[in-house]
């Protein structure tokens, strides 16, 4: 079959691919290295949503650098192939694992579930990646026995229904026997909870060898999912230990508030459980995919919980050592056994051989050192039978018969008195053991010792729930450091007890924090990168008013503020966009004011000052920006009348600027600057007027202004020293290359009145033009002819 051509890969075979998206194996030839290419199937590359975020997730997956997840290389696009590049596994998936073993075992599958769990651990607080495809077939394991999670980040969003297909001839089958039931039914809010979920689901299909709805056609999986339950894997596999039931029946919780708080929770328990505990957080018979069983109802843990046993590695030959670890431990403890064996029938022959010769006493105090090896010596018949009560008292002075029950009424006393000091109690009542006690004061010690754990174990865990209350008040509020400081500066009654869950509980707000940091930190990026963005538009735009401003052109200005109050681009300037179109209404308002003055004198008769001159007049009509009036001309005849029409434009700058009103307002003030403009070119005149329109306009008009008196000194400069090379015969492509016309200049005689004429040009030069651009331009010339002048 043809292969695909992607430019700069050689495409060396296709791998067996159920879904409609396929994967090949390749050869990146820059590098000279086997890849992994999969290509994106027709259906996800017809939107542009589907592309659009299938390129975002593929780019946080290539960011995410662990030694247990496979490494995206690239993402790209030849013509209409969209693919992406990634490390490439020398070895099998657990799919394949399960096809050749049925059953894996426990021990090998939770060290497998914990190096996932981690690999899940780290893309969550690195990126927020849900995997959402967590599944044998996407467990990889390497030659050398590292574990892989494949497709990570990758999975979100661009999964297609027909990849939900499945093969009868195929041991695993798909996605729908894995995933959570809050995808199932459609949850847009998914987060890692959805991985444990289906983490749980993989360890079930590993330990008992039977995929959850195994039979069930892959829609009909998906709804079980929500509503339905699979068997307790105990009633499958009788090998499965009761603390890893209760493991997966935690990880595959209906409700995903019901699973773990986190993933160094479930690493937790999954460390217990290859230890022989019971989790630390047993499901307490909430709704879970899996049916509990008649397996033996769990007790709770205590708070304080046993020193961890150390994580399970990150690669499956690692725990093969600790298997031939077990191995010896085993072997050695059998030989202890069979020495002590021996010992105590040595003991045993020994005493049948010299009964009697032991006295009472000495029994006893062997009775109550005894108890750690479980023998309990009799007395020697002889002093058993007949009057044992005096045998008793002749030898066991009755101060020292009586010492133990008094000192447990002692010690009781004593934690009656201190009912929060449960250590130093139950040391009290352990020394009771080791004091020579009779039996019965032993077994009322004990059994007061299990009192008291049992009251702390009460009292951590009330200690507890009032701490989680109050901190889980603050993280309500956002306040996650305050949060976890109520955990860690915790120094009353039972903190060392309590200290390994508080921190746990920390731990997990601690890592909120960081990411609430991180949030925080990237939210100021974006505001900051906003507000640059939207003070580059103003400044813009009050470069662009000032430009109307100062062409005298006041329509172009209102338009120009009107369309940019529309834009959210000045979000972060709305209050002087509103200010500016404040101002400019009303400048555009007073422009007309002269219209309505001219309203108000139809009928009368008045002096207009013209641009041609003062006319007397009666004013006629007013139509638009048009007056209608009759002139009115003094003649040696007598008065004559005659219509004549004028416009604004027609009208004297005084007579503008009168007309247009006499408060001076802002608005006013803008209209009467630009006048000023429009009619004389007075730049000094108007900025009178513009200095009281104020901000946020009269910046960009002060920038605009000296920019304008700029470009014309250097226009200025320019046709004055291009006058002198006309004066002087220079040709102009000459005149326009300093070097060319340096040489031109050192080439040539001058007369006296050229001289002349150079001196003057160098005086006005540098003494008017001093900051153009010609100036810098032309220097070396400049002090030529200066030098040329002073001959």
């Amino acid at each position: 079959m043809a292969f695909p051509e992607i430019p700069g890969y050689e495409i060396l075979e296709q791998f067996p691919q159920g879904g409609m998206s396929r994967v090949y194996k390749a050869r990146q030839i820059s590098l000279d290295r086997i890849v992994v290419i999969k290509t994106l199937p027709p259906s996800l590359t017809s939107e542009y949503d589907d592309i659009k975020q299938f390129m975002f997730e593929a780019r946080v997956a290539a960011n995410l650098k662990h030694h247990n997840i496979i490494q995206v290389y690239d993402f790209g696009r030849h013509g209409e192939l969209y693919y992406f590049v990634m490390e490439f596994v020398s070895g099998y998936n657990v799919a394949d694992w399960i096809k050749r073993k049925g059953v894996i075992s426990e021990e090998d599958t939770l060290v497998l579930a914990d190096t996932v769990a981690k690999a899940l651990d780290y893309a969550w607080h690195k990126a927020h990646v849900v995997h959402c495809d967590i599944k044998p077939d996407n467990i990889m394991i390497d030659s050398d026995g590292t574990v892989k999670v494949a497709d990570l980040g990758l999975a979100k969003g661009v999964k297609p229904t027909s990849d939900l297909q499945v093969k009868e001839t195929d041991v695993v089958t798909g996605t729908p026997n894995y995933i959570s039931p809050e995808q199932s039914s459609g949850d847009a809010n998914l987060d890692y909870r959805a991985d444990m979920y289906s983490l749980g689901a993989t360890i079930y299909h590993m330990m008992t060898g039977t995929m959850p709805f195994a039979d069930m056609p892959p829609l009909e999986a998906m709804d079980l999912q929500i509503t339905g339950q699979i068997a307790d894997p105990q009633d499958i596999n009788p090998d499965i230990s009761t603390p890893a039931a209760y493991l997966i029946e935690k990880l595959m919780a209906k409700n995903k508030e019901d699973r773990y708080e986190n993933w160094a929770a479930v690493c937790v328990d999954i460390a217990r459980v290859l230890n022989n505990q019971m989790p630390q957080i047993v499901p307490q018979n909430s709704a879970s995919t899996v049916k509990r069983g008649k397996r033996p109802v769990a007790q709770p843990v205590p708070i304080r919980a046993p020193q961890p046993v150390a994580s399970p590695s990150s690669t499956v030959s690692k725990k093969r050592k600790l298997r031939k670890q077990k191995q010896v431990l085993q072997k050695t403890a059998l030989i202890l056994l069979l020495v002590l064996i021996g010992i105590v029938g040595f003991i045993v022959v020994y005493h049948n051989k010299h009964k009697g010769l032991f006295p009472v006493q000495q029994d006893l105090t062997e009775q109550s050192f005894d108890g750690e090896s479980g023998i309990q010596p009799k007395l020697p018949e002889s002093r058993m039978s007949g009057d044992t009560e005096e045998v008793l008292s002749a030898s066991v002075p009755e101060t020292e018969v009586l010492v133990a029950p008094s000192k447990f009424q002692e010690a009781l006393t004593w934690w009656e008195e201190n009912p929060d000091k449960y250590a130093q109690a139950i040391r009290r009542f352990q020394q009771l053991t080791q004091d020579g006690a009779d039996t019965e004061t032993i077994k009322m010690a004990e059994a007061q010792i299990g009192k008291i754990q049992s009251a702390q174990i009460d009292a951590a865990n009330k200690l507890v729930a009032e701490l989680r209350a109050a901190a889980e008040a603050l993280e309500a509020e956002g306040k996650f450091f305050e949060a976890a400081s109520v955990y860690k500066n915790y120094d009353g009654a039972l903190a060392f007890e309590t200290r390994d869950t508080r921190e746990f509980l920390a731990k997990a707000l601690d890592d909120k924090h960081a990411q609430q940091i991180i949030e925080q930190k990237q939210r100021k990026e974006a505001e900051k990168r906003r507000k640059e963005l939207s003070d580059t538009y103003f400044n813009n735009l009050g470069a662009k008013l000032a430009d109307h401003c100062l062409k005298g052109d006041l329509a172009a200005t209102l338009k120009t503020i009107q369309e940019a109050d529309k834009e959210n681009m000045f979000a972060v300037h709305k209050q002087n966009i509103q200010k500016l179109l404040a101002l400019i209404s009303q400048a555009n308002q007073t422009e007309n004011e002269f219209i309505e003055s001219f309203k108000k004198q139809i009928g009368s008769e008045v002096t207009v000052t013209l641009k041609s001159g003062k006319s007397q007049m009666i004013i006629a009509e007013v139509h638009g920006d048009i007056i209608v009036a009759n002139r009115i001309m003094r003649t040696k005849s007598g008065l004559v009348s005659g219509k004549m029409s004028f416009s604004f434009e027609e009208l004297e700058l005084e007579e503008k600027l009168t007309r247009m009103g006499t408060e001076n307002t802002p608005g006013q003030a803008l209209a009467k600057g630009i006048a000023v403009l429009k009619s004389s070119g007075d730049l000094n005149r108007a900025m009178t007027y513009f200095e009281i329109v104020g901000e946020p306009l009269l910046p960009f008009l002060y920038d605009r202004i000296k920019d304008s008196q700029t470009d014309k000194l250097n226009a200025d400069a320019e046709k004055y020293f291009l006058t002198l090379c006309n004066y002087l015969k220079i040709d102009l492509n000459v005149a326009r290359d300093p070097d060319s016309l340096l040489r031109h200049l050192s080439s040539r005689s001058y007369n006296y009145s050229e001289l002349d004429t150079l001196k003057k040009f160098v005086v006005l030069i540098r003494s008017k033009y001093s900051d153009t651009d010609l100036v810098k331009r032309y220097q070396k010339v400049i002090d030529k002819l200066d030098s040329l002048s002073n001959r």
